[in-house]
């Protein structure tokens, strides 16, 4: 230890450039590895997390899965199919208002609230911490339960748990406390900071959606029994639903709920796991650098210590010795800069967690950081610590002060090496600030600036009054609503027999909206006019739908049949983005039901 101490402080400049240069980089390479480890770990922390499956569902004519089922599939299959040990429904964005302690006191809480409308079974598939409450199983049985997180509780009653209080929203129902749970993990898939009964949905809406099989709503989860296989859960469910709703689904998926993070329902990895490879890459590619540029410097000056090796020869020690000597040397030395790396890490935490959108917390021993630090630091050993112990150990000090082309040959590989790296590094970051930068100037084709949207299911009764009451607000310029948030319209349903067309069936996406939408929207109507009067039998098409039927001239005034009715093209819209700048403008139509608008609030404001 003496003597790698001596070593290491003789060095002076060399070691702090060293050290400086590894502790950056693995500093660097622990973020991204934590980063990477919290996305591959959503939804792990549930004890049977590996029996939990979320269903999807492929309609006919429809290219991806729709993440929601029929509202009586979740408890016919498990009353059916012996695989399935329970079931759990959600009503997705179903319930969103304010909260108070009584009917006399000021809304206390009126914000950032995230609800979840679920079965009683909740509890007894997913494992999130119950700070007081009674049975679990018993929490959400009645349709007047409520179950808060600590956030909630604490902002509404401070310190003490409320069991059993009283609790209404600004709709006039009421509501007795029967649980609080601690905030669910920031590597959870569901975010709910209130829990409501599906009892609840169900007597506000008797005989309605619950019921029938027509009407695809709810986010279904199944727990399978340990040794079953999804596979033939997803053809027994598929032969019950053709059952009751003969040929309408093409195909049911059963999606593992731990790869709802990184994974679509047809398999496939979606941005987010790309992300994390490129991210593991770029991780490589710094220790990489980080590696050659440690050698390099090592093997530069390996003749300045050729009378030390000398000497240790002459002395009678063995080559083994000194291999292990250097190592060891080389450990020391990285375990320095482990520790100034430590020392950064809690120093940018903070930064990192704002650039990264997270509230990972930073422990240096916990299990996580102990196994990222501990394997960083073995990887770099290994990278970077035994080739020069090995070339300090076999060298023959001699023949190294009058011939070192070997090593020099060596250095300059590495050399290359490390900036044929550093370049790659740096045309990456450039070309990915460049798209970046195209993303947020790209014409999506409407006008988003200023632009609030909100998604809840109330819309549906409450749409016009809604609008009313916004529309009386200065700064409102207008109020609009769709069936699917512009962002990924998903619905389809195709057309037929076209006037004017030799196109028997065209596949189309499908938007639901109201006559504001295109004023409010700023896209533009290159034929034809809008909408006016709310009118089923009016659609209005886009451009790419409109080449894709081959029609000649204007189709505004022809007719085809959607649905099964006969309906009339008023006009044509120019082509928007409604999907991600990956997938290119689809075939859409556009159809005005103001009246059975699903759930997202468009509001344009004036800043």
């Amino acid at each position: 230890m003496k003597m790698i101490f001596r070593s290491l402080f003789r060095k002076g400049l060399y070691s702090w450039i060293n050290i400086a240069g590894l502790a950056v980089s693995l500093t660097a390479v622990i973020f991204i590895v934590m980063w990477v480890w919290d996305e591959m770990s959503f939804d792990r922390f549930h004890k049977r997390s590996r029996d939990i499956y979320q269903t999807n569902v492929k309609f006919k004519g429809m290219d991806g899965y729709w993440t929601y089922t029929n509202g009586p599939l979740a408890f016919a299959a498990k009353d059916e199919i012996p695989e399935i040990e329970n079931a759990c429904r959600n009503v997705p964005s179903w319930w969103s208002v304010s909260m108070l302690h009584n009917r006399e006191r000021d809304i206390i809480v009126n914000t950032d609230i995230s609800c979840g409308t679920v079965d009683s079974t909740f509890f007894s598939i997913f494992d999130f911490q119950i700070l007081e409450g009674g049975d679990p199983r018993k929490m959400l049985v009645d349709h007047e339960s409520i179950v808060l997180s600590e956030s909630i509780a604490e902002q509404l009653f401070g310190k003490d748990y409320p069991i059993g209080a009283l609790l209404f929203d600004n709709f006039g129902r009421q509501y007795r406390v029967t649980g609080v749970i601690a905030e669910m993990p920031q590597n959870s898939s569901m975010r709910f900071n209130v829990l409501l009964p599906f009892t609840l949905f169900e007597r506000e809406n008797p005989g309605d959606e619950a019921t029938t099989w027509m009407r695809v709503n709810f986010q279904t989860w199944f727990l399978l029994q340990p040794d079953a296989k999804a596979t033939d859960v997803e053809a027994k469910i598929a032969a019950l639903v053709n059952r009751h709703v003969p040929d309408e689904a093409k195909r049911y998926s059963l999606q593992p709920f731990t790869s709802i993070n990184l994974y679509n329902a047809d398999g496939t990895a979606n941005a987010k796991a790309q992300t994390c490879r490129m991210f593991m890459l770029i991780a490589l590619a710094i220790t990489l650098v980080a590696c050659i540029n440690y050698v390099n410097i090592s093997t530069a000056r390996a003749s300045r210590r050729d009378k030390e090796i000398f000497m240790r020869t002459i002395l009678g020690e063995r080559k083994s010795n000194l291999f292990l000597r250097f190592l060891n040397e080389s450990a020391l030395f990285f375990f320095f800069a482990l520790l100034a790396a430590m020392i950064l890490l809690h120093v940018t935490f903070p930064l990192f967690n704002s650039i990264a959108g997270k509230q990972m917390e930073l422990s240096v021993f916990s299990v996580q950081t102990l196994i990222i630090c501990g394997l960083s630091f073995l990887v770099v050993v290994i990278c970077a610590g035994i080739y020069p112990a090995i070339n300090l150990s076999v060298r023959n000090p001699l023949q190294g002060i009058t011939n070192k082309r070997g090593s020099s040959i060596l250095r300059r590989v590495l050399v290359v090496g490390q900036f044929v790296v550093a370049v790659v590094l740096i045309s990456v970051a450039i070309t990915t600030g460049r798209q970046l930068d195209f993303i947020k100037k790209k014409d999506l084709g409407f006008d988003g600036e200023n632009m609030f949207y909100v998604q809840w299911a109330g819309i549906t009764q409450r749409y016009d009054a809604i609008k009313t009451e916004l529309s009386k607000i200065p700064t409102i310029r207008g109020v609009t609503a769709t069936s699917q948030p512009l962002t990924n319209i998903t619905s389809t349903r195709s057309i037929s027999d076209f006037e004017g067309s030799d196109v028997k069936e065209l596949t189309t996406i499908l938007l639901r909206t109201d006559s504001n939408f295109f004023s409010v929207m700023n896209i533009p109507i290159v034929s034809g006019r809008g909408f006016g009067t709310p009118n089923a039998e009016n659609v209005i098409l886009n451009e790419t739908a409109v080449k894709m039927l081959n029609i000649t001239g204007d189709p505004t005034g022809k007719t085809c049949v959607l649905r099964g009715q006969r309906v009339t093209v008023i006009g044509v819209a120019q082509d928007f983005h409604f999907k991600s700048l990956y997938t290119p403008v689809e075939p859409l139509i556009i159809v005005d039901e103001s009246p059975q608008l699903n759930n997202v609030l468009y509001v344009k404001t004036t800043c």
